[in-house]
């Protein structure tokens, strides 16, 4: 027989096994699997530190998170006769066997919520103790969907029957949002506020944490999670005492006066980036001014000049309608009216040389 002693000395020559079992057949590596849980049951101890291993990691693709269907059946069975016989403590490795009530294969995600139907059986309701730290590790796991979220969470949550824990609940949650800033993760949790069965303590709690949450309200998911809260606290309240019904109704009140505060808030915002983005007359004036000017200077065969704007050195003209100062643009307006005035002067000159040729020809004849 194995004695403690033995074990000890050779748990890790074992562990080494079960990491790199994918070099092995299947076959082997379930039984690795089982002989670790005969020796957690025999030793619990000895094998308690190498508890993570048991439950596998993603990285070594080993136990719970085995390729192949038959070894994750095997570990989650092991996990589950060690678990539920309290021969190994639930710790927060318990979100991996929770993620299996999303594996593809049938009989593995029945097994998995088998798993959690016992659990919540057992004396002080372990899954409302690990509501917490499951809501954290899922709500954070970049492999974890939102729609899976959503389902693992809802049978979850299921399991919370008790008025008390869920007040309690709801006060944890709460006090969650004050720090996260992640849109993502303030869905989530205003989801399982939503799941749990609403009191009037519970509503309250609500009512009172608003600024918590208030500015999460913009997100029309966490929105409509709290007014899916309002109704399910309406509906509650048909079969007990009014006082359920107002509280809900003012928690809903204030969740709606403070979305058309944020509403109003943005249509600010977008009014005041729209008015900065619209060029003012300045701006406009001096635009024509050098388009004028460049008009002109096309007219009398020469290129037009380019015009320097800080910032925009190399850019064409078309392209320079920086922002130009009053300065500049009268300047530029001045040169504009003196290139009037030498198109004038050369008109002028033309005529006279027309009419001196004119009488020179009249003397001549």
């Amino acid at each position: 027989a194995v004695n403690g002693p033995f074990c000890e000395k050779n748990l890790r020559l074992l562990f080494t096994l079960l990491r790199n079992a994918h070099a092995w057949e299947p076959t082997v590596r379930s039984n690795i699997i089982i002989a670790v849980g005969d020796l957690a049951f025999r030793f619990p101890n000895a094998v308690e530190p190498w508890t993570e291993h048991i439950y596998g990691t993603r990285a070594s693709r080993t136990s719970l998170h085995d390729p192949c269907a038959e070894v994750r059946r095997d570990a989650l069975l092991v996990l589950t006769h060690l678990i539920l016989n309290d021969m190994m403590k639930v710790k927060g490795y318990i979100s991996e066997m929770v993620l299996l009530l999303e594996d593809p294969e049938l009989p593995i995600s029945n097994l998995a919520r088998l798993f959690v139907h016992e659990l919540a059986r057992k004396p002080g309701n372990p899954v409302y103790n690990l509501l917490p730290d499951l809501l954290s590790r899922l709500s954070t796991d970049a492999e974890v969907t939102p729609a899976m979220f959503r389902r693992i969470m809802t049978l979850l949550l299921s399991k919370v029957d008790k008025d008390k824990q869920a007040e309690s609940l709801t006060d944890r949650l709460l006090s969650r949002f004050s720090g996260v800033d992640v849109p993502q993760q303030w869905r989530d949790i205003a989801f399982c506020l939503a799941n749990l069965p609403m009191s009037e303590k519970s509503l309250r709690k609500m009512q009172e944490a608003f600024k918590s949450f208030k500015h999460t309200l913009h997100d029309d998911e966490v929105a409509e999670s709290f007014m899916a809260a309002c109704a399910k606290g309406k509906k509650v309240a048909k079969g007990e005492s009014k006082a359920v019904r107002d509280v809900a109704e003012a928690l809903e009140k204030l969740i709606k006066e403070q979305r058309m505060e944020l509403e109003e808030e943005l249509e600010e915002e977008g009014m005041q980036a729209s008015e900065e983005a619209t060029p003012t007359g300045d701006e406009e004036e001096t635009t024509e001014t050098l388009e004028e000017q460049e008009e002109g200077q096309l007219e009398e065969g020469r290129e037009p000049a380019r015009v320097t704007v800080e910032g925009s050195e190399n850019q064409a003209p078309s392209t320079a309608k920086a922002r130009v100062g009053p300065a500049a643009a009268k300047q530029t307006s001045d040169a504009h009216e003196k290139t009037k005035d030498s198109k004038a002067a050369n008109s002028r000159g033309k005529k006279r040389a027309s009419t001196l040729s004119r009488r020179v020809l009249q003397e001549g004849n």
